[in-house]
């Protein structure tokens, strides 16, 4: 269906008992009214890509954007992907990058792993005495500064500044941390 959309029809439109309905807007070529049974309304713009791929991005949703706001939003969007912009794409390389970016260990997990890895080592295991001081170092000076970070995102900066701070009032203390962060 295709109609010159207004705010006063809009709100008299009922939700479709099954299914999705399309309605497209005269004024601007591309804008659509997607309307759902659950009650779902959402302006959305299709399109092709430069490279001629058909692509369908959503603007906003209805009533909280209204006609007006959505065919401005439409207009700009579809100028950008006119000039070789890909919304779509740059959306999924976004959703990849964050995915990826979860999946990176934090300091917590890395010390847990480290940890560990010295509790099973057969060849020179810790004793339980050193394995029960780094694991409480680590608690009590690594873990509440560093401990939700990835362990990639910390620079040198960051482990050095713990070392510092603790060489100001306890510099045996200080001692024992860079022991334990640089071995």
């Amino acid at each position: 269906m295709q109609r010159d959309l207004n705010d006063a029809w809009l709100r008299t439109l009922e939700t479709p008992t099954a299914g999705r309905v399309e309605i497209r807007d005269t004024r601007v070529s591309g804008l659509i009214l997607r309307m759902t049974s659950t009650g779902a309304r959402t302006w959305c713009i299709r399109t092709r890509t430069k490279d001629g791929k058909q692509t369908r991005l959503k603007v906003g949703t209805y009533p909280d954007m209204g006609i007006a706001d959505a065919r401005k939003t439409a207009k700009r969007m579809i100028a950008s992907v006119t000039l070789g912009a890909d919304p779509a794409a740059e959306r999924k390389a976004a959703r990849a990058a964050r995915a990826e970016e979860a999946r990176l260990q934090t300091v917590k997990e890395a010390l847990d792993a480290w940890q560990a890895d010295r509790a099973a080592d057969a060849q020179s295991p810790w004793s339980d005495k050193h394995a029960g001081e780094v694991a409480r170092i680590a608690d009590r000076y690594i873990l509440p500064k560093l401990g939700k970070r990835k362990l990639k995102q910390t620079t040198r900066a960051d482990w050095t500044a713990i070392v510092t701070a603790k060489r100001k009032t306890a510099p045996a203390l200080a001692a024992l941390l860079s022991r334990v962060l640089y071995a």
